[in-house]
């Protein structure tokens, strides 16, 4: 059978002899009746009315009270009220003093009944409007104050006797009192004329005040909803999938059902019209959107179990029928639309297996996806060779060699190369899929040489040292910094408005930025991660990678101000009240994850970056003009990269800068110190024509090799001592006192460790002067440092002396030079070997 969803049926207006009659709409609507609770929600659902108004007190109604605690008024989130929120805004005080103090202005309410009229201490049986009277002892008192000027409103009400029950109005769960004449309360009573007036019917014309009335919601509150309006069929359709809704462990929010409702007036069937039913896509709002998803998705399944129609039933499956276990839904239960083609798997005895598989089986949704597409690769491996791999009983070893050459070179499913991780994950869903069929006998005729090998392995690829370092360069950070408004720019989020959503993910952006976390930590910051110690800040993280929690890392105040300025917009907002302990909220309620994911986030960013104009890179083109940078290296784990690249170019020792990234290993941390060995050469290729001797006189070299031959282990120079250079800086002649040595050779890559030499010898001589050391000792050293701050004078009035893109180049290429020297330690330069992949910071 086709599974084409029965969306595609005509209506009940439809063709003879076309599947919806109206016999065969009643049927589905007795289905309907009989599959519901009769009993549902008492005390909230009123069958009779076919209204809704919901207990903030349940737990399982998507309602709350406002967090003011004099307040008491309804909300839709764990939040404030409209009122309250913007006087909190508007006002001075912290959040906790707001909420005690507060006394919030009366909110009159025009969806709820007001109290009876006060005459008889609250006897009469009608609705208060004025001065806590109904409309008629209202009109009386009037009269009197006319007639009588000087009399006494206490004692007039005491004079009054109070009146029976006005009619209800006549729009079926309106709380207000109707008229005698037309039974319709005031603001319907001025709806209804405005109607008439526009329609040129007579407003005394009781039949069509009636059947006006009948298509109208009644005035609603934040907590109810109403399914009066609906037609028929939609109503009980509605109905079943709100309480299918709650069958799986979801609450009922009032407002998304509110706002479907509305969408749906004039449906005849959600199950029959498809083609009139509301676009889901059609709206920004996801609570809307998904709920608008999830009832259709509901209805269809429901209506295939009235027809008798499985969810396995043909060769696509929506997995939303099937209950497939998710690690990413609240429930447990994917609710997340998803179907399975499995006219993607060519050979009929794989694709029988893997059906048998998800069903039987019924793995989460990640294992699912893996098996799947692990099949389908395995198919299309096998279809390709002759016989197309029809008959399993025909496979060999050499077949299996070809499945696995597939999955090494298969690709992402946009085309884009796929990483050695992710094939292996593929790959191994496969080999479950095939195992499962072996355990269970489904495969017993698949020969045993069609097995797994220990050669049947995807190994990483090993990356050449060029490609090493996945840093954004700085000069494109500033770039990104300029345009930083544009990010999240047209992006729906639940309920939060655009400016709203931008501040987050700008707020996102910058922490990625300025802390060097990993994108999930970030995401997942506890709302109190800002911790004061004494002038300090630090940021409160948690390293769930390596199960290391409460971690502290020194932020700037920059980035303090970004994080506190966001957490007070925050306050203000409507938020999923699961979201209440994070940073940054999730999206719904209805999820596992009660903050925003870090995949959401990756989404924005990369979506802002290619908005963009203009972003430009450090080359330039045969013109002279920037060339484009590459767009696909910004994402938010580079911001780590970057992060630890900025330091190590800073010059931080990797002990330092092992604790700010919380490796354990340093080996992890000497990564982002690797420079490509192109990086390098054009680096020193630089530096040797600006070298000089102890004099300040330039001595360039006259080749790559010869400054690498002298870049030995002496940490404030170069050195050309034959005796030093063979025994690689361990033979200095003259105890590494370099400032007085011929052969010393510094250029502007050593200053910092210049001036460090100074100040360590500095504290030498004060600690000789204080041991009572020889004045030839103390003398020395003073003489020493004296060579020394000279060398370090002359290299700094020859940068001075550079043209402004010359010096630039050089202050470069000497960040480059040190963090080589920072890695190194005492190793060569430039390496003769290319870097492998345990030298390049795993675990990054």
């Amino acid at each position: 059978m086709s599974i084409a969803t029965v969306t595609a049926l005509p209506g009940p207006e439809g063709p003879a002899g076309g599947f919806y009659t109206r016999a065969a709409l009643e049927d589905w609507r007795a289905w309907l009746r009989a599959a519901l609770v009769a009993d549902w929600r008492p005390g909230e659902w009123s069958p009779e009315l076919m209204l809704f108004t919901g207990d903030p007190g349940n737990p399982e109604t998507g309602l709350w009270i406002c967090g003011v605690e004099r307040c008491g008024s309804v909300v839709a989130t764990k939040s404030l009220c409209t009122t309250c929120g913007l006087a909190f805004r508007a006002g001075g005080l912290d959040a906790e003093t707001f909420l005690a103090t507060h006394v919030p202005k009366p909110n009159r309410t025009i969806g709820i009944r007001r109290p009876n009229c006060l005459i008889g201490e609250g006897t009469c049986q009608r609705e208060s409007h004025n001065k806590g009277m109904c409309a008629a002892h209202m009109s009386r008192w009037h009269q009197t104050r006319k007639d009588h000027p000087g009399v006494v409103f206490e004692e007039w009400i005491g004079t009054r006797k109070p009146y029976g029950p006005m009619p209800g109005c006549l729009v079926v769960g309106c709380a207000h009192d109707g008229s005698r004449v037309e039974q319709l309360c005031l603001g319907h009573r001025k709806e209804w004329k405005k109607y008439a007036l526009q329609q040129r019917l007579e407003t005394s014309d009781e039949t069509a005040r009636k059947d006006w009335s009948s298509s109208l919601f009644p005035y609603l509150t934040t907590a109810q909803f109403s399914l009066w309006p609906l037609q028929d069929t939609v109503r009980l359709e509605m109905l079943f999938a709100l309480q299918q809704r709650e069958a799986r462990g979801q609450n009922i929010a009032p407002r998304p059902v509110r706002l479907a409702v509305s969408r749906m007036l004039g449906l005849a069937s959600i199950a029959a019209n498809g083609d009139d039913y509301p676009d889901p896509e059609g709206t920004q709002d996801t609570n809307l959107k998904s709920f608008l998803r999830e009832t259709l998705r509901t209805v269809t399944r429901a209506y295939k179990e009235f027809s008798g129609i499985s969810p396995t039933d043909g060769n696509v499956w929506d997995l939303t029928e099937l209950d497939i276990p998710s690690k990413f839904s609240s429930t447990g239960v994917r609710t997340q639309q998803g179907k399975v083609d499995f006219t993607e798997i060519q050979q009929p005895w794989m694709r029988q297996l893997t059906m048998t598989w998800i069903e039987v089986a019924r793995p989460e949704s990640g294992k699912l996806r893996d098996g799947f597409r692990g099949m389908v690769v395995a198919s299309q491996a096998l279809y390709a060779l002759p016989g197309g791999g029809m008959d399993p009983a025909a496979l060999r070893f050499a077949d299996m060699d070809v499945i696995v050459d597939a999955f090494r070179v298969m690709p992402r499913w946009d085309g884009t190369e796929m990483g050695s991780k992710g094939k292996r994950l593929y790959l191994t869903g496969f080999f479950e899929v095939i195992d499962y069929g072996r355990r269970t006998g489904l495969l017993d005729e698949l020969p045993g040489r069609f097995a797994r090998h220990s050669s049947h392995r995807i190994p990483d690829k090993v990356q050449d040292e060029d490609e090493i370092g996945k840093a954004i360069p700085e000069s494109v950070i500033r770039q990104l910094d300029q345009q930083l408004d544009l990010l999240g720019e047209g992006i729906p989020y639940g309920t939060l408005a655009s400016e709203d959503v931008k501040a987050m993910f700008q707020t996102v952006y910058v922490v990625l930025r300025d802390t060097g976390r990993r994108p999930a930590e970030v995401t997942r910051l506890a709302l109190d991660c800002l911790e004061k110690d004494g002038e300090e800040h630090q940021l409160i993280w948690d390293n769930r990678k390596s199960k290391r929690l409460r971690r502290r890392l020194p932020i700037t105040p920059e980035t303090v101000d970004v994080i506190n300025a966001w957490k007070a917009r925050r306050a203000g907002l409507v938020l999923p009240p699961n979201s209440a302990p994070y940073l940054f909220p999730a999206i719904t309620n209805n999820t596992a994850n009660h903050q925003l994911l870090s995949g959401n986030s990756a989404r924005v960013i990369r979506a802002w970056v290619r908005s963009l104009e203009r972003i430009d890179s450090e080359e330039l083109g045969p013109d002279g003009t920037p060339l484009p940078f590459d767009r696909d290296l910004i994402y938010p784990y580079a911001f780590r990269h970057s992060y630890c690249q900025r330091h190590a170019d800073a010059g931080i020792p990797q002990d330092v800068l092992r604790d700010l990234m919380d490796h354990r290993s340093a080996n992890t941390t000497a990564g982002y110190y690797k420079v490509s060995l192109k990086r390098k050469r054009q680096a020193v290729k630089k530096m040797r024509l600006h070298v000089m001797d102890r004099d300040g006189l330039p001595a360039p070299m006259e080749s790559n090799t010869a400054y690498e031959l002298r870049a030995v282990a002496v940490p404030f120079g170069n050195c050309k001592e034959p005796s030093n250079v063979k025994a690689g800086g361990k033979a200095c002649p003259i105890r590494f006192q370099c400032a007085g040595c011929g052969h010393y050779r510094p250029d502007p890559s050593y200053l910092p460790a210049v001036e460090d030499h100074i100040r360590a010898l500095k504290g030498n001589r004060e600690m000789a002067t204080a041991s009572g050391a020889a004045e030839f000792v103390t003398r020395g050293l003073g003489e020493e440092i004296s060579a020394f701050q000279e060398v370090g004078v002359k290299m700094k009035e020859y940068m001075s002396q550079l043209p402004e893109d010359e010096r630039d180049q050089v202050e470069e290429a000497a960040k480059v030079l040190r963090k080589v020297r920072a890695a190194t330690a005492g190793r060569p330069l430039l390496p003769l070997t290319v870097v492998g992949r345990n030298d390049a910071g795993r675990g990054r």
